[in-house]
């Protein structure tokens, strides 16, 4: 029995596609990982970035990879446990603060920096 991670075909960006039927997660929204198959254990910083004046002013996450493990998912989750402690130090702070600081996010997922944060996002 493998972990579950997030299916990133129906993901939209805030919660899954509920309303069409996945075929790759069969619209649970997860995922099943064989345990043999090779995944890669993710190490984020998090920063919160102005994102522009609308409605009062806008804030947004920005995923920066710091570095990209790949294991046998049988092994993920131990990887995972590891990275957390070795990169504490990169958590500082409270991004959600006034004062600011640097989160740290440690994923599981299919592809190296999967999560990374490629360009800022717009206001809608």
């Amino acid at each position: 029995m493998g972990i579950r991670i997030t299916c990133k075909e129906c993901w939209n960006g805030e919660r899954h596609d509920t309303g069409a039927a996945c075929t790759v997660c069969d619209g649970t929204g997860d995922m099943v990982v064989p345990d043999n198959q090779i995944v890669y254990v993710n190490v984020y910083s998090i920063e919160r970035c102005y994102g522009g004046p609308e409605e009062g002013g806008w804030w947004y996450n920005w995923f920066e990879c710091m570095e990209s493990y790949p294991c046998r998912n049988e092994v993920s989750e131990l990887m995972q446990e590891q990275l957390e402690k070795e990169y504490a130090h990169v958590k500082e702070g409270d991004i959600y603060s006034v004062l600011g600081g640097t989160d740290l996010a440690v994923y599981i997922e299919r592809k190296p920096a999967q999560s990374e944060t490629k360009e800022r996002p717009y206001y809608e």
